[in-house]
């Protein structure tokens, strides 16, 4: 179908908002079809609410479209599918083709359009429009509720951040000696009386690449005066796999670095609840690409 190419064109096109690309597959349905409005409209316990309406008519033949237009919203629900009817007043008949949107198994919404151009209802070969234009929203939704979730619980996890105890590390580098506060030695699992050094301190992180970015991140420190904010993988002192967010910072005396220190901080939790999000935000792609 010739609408193929321009459907394709107008979602995949990462200049356009959800709402522009919304109202553009709205303006091609109404080409597709040759009708004088299209709308997206919710449900909510058998409410109708009409989010997006594009139309050639005047603003008052628009307002006196709605009430049909939701009385033929809830026909579409009641069928559960690809739904035609019509409606006639004392001037002019309307006819009207809508689908439902589907979330997984419930229906939340129902795109529809609406003409009193055709001498007759719809030809069953252009539904195949509706029904992508529907999948298409219904999957999109679900992305960005996704997106909207991952966005909620990353500000509750920085506000927890913020409110949380933060472990500290200090080295000083002219006496080669280590302190670490209560809260690090409690991440790393060691006793309160536990003293570390440079080198026991180093491999806690797991061999490969925590230890060799760690390393790294050190001796540029100490040569260039450059920080790190890394995250990385430790090993406890019980063999536990943790996360943790290591910041450093270098000081510096005449041109010399004389101590390291910064923040430690366990994100295991966070780790786990990102990478949860990301396999639901690859479920929602595979779903809208399908």
């Amino acid at each position: 179908m010739k609408y193929i190419p321009a459907f394709h064109s107008i979602v995949y096109d990462q200049s356009l908002t959800f709402d522009t690309k919304v109202s553009s597959l709205l303006q091609l349905g109404q080409e597709v079809f040759n009708v004088d409005v299209g709308m997206v409209a919710h449900i909510d316990w058998s409410e109708v609410s009409i989010l997006f309406i594009e139309s050639d008519l005047p603003h008052q033949k628009v307002d006196s479209l709605r009430f049909p237009l939701k009385s033929f919203c809830k026909n579409v629900l009641e069928e559960g599918d690809t739904t035609t009817g019509d409606h006639s007043d004392s001037r002019e008949n309307h006819f009207f083709l809508g689908t439902p949107i589907f979330q997984e198994l419930d229906i939340f919404g129902v795109i529809a359009f609406s003409s009193t151009k055709r001498a007759g209802k719809f030809p069953e070969k252009l539904k195949d429009y509706i029904e992508m234009f529907a999948k298409w929203y219904g999957s999109e939704v679900a992305y960005q509720q996704v997106l909207v979730r991952y966005q909620q619980r990353i500000e509750m996890l920085n506000k927890f951040e913020r409110l949380a105890r933060v472990g500290t590390w200090e080295v000083d580098l002219i006496t080669n000696q280590i302190m670490w506060s209560d809260q690090t030695k409690a991440i790393h699992e060691v006793a309160e009386d536990y003293v570390p050094n440079l080198e026991t301190a180093i491999n806690f992180y797991k061999e490969g690449y925590s230890r060799e970015a760690i390393s790294k991140a050190v001796e540029d420190a100490i040569t260039t005066g450059e920080s790190w904010q890394l995250e990385l993988e430790v090993v406890t002192a019980k063999n536990k796999s943790i996360w943790v967010k290591a910041n450093g910072m270098a000081e510096f005396v005449a041109g010399e670095c004389v101590r390291l220190f910064g923040t430690f901080h366990d994100i295991s939790h966070e780790v786990i609840i990102r990478e949860d999000l990301k396999a639901e935000l690859a479920n929602a792609e595979r779903a809208f690409h399908s």
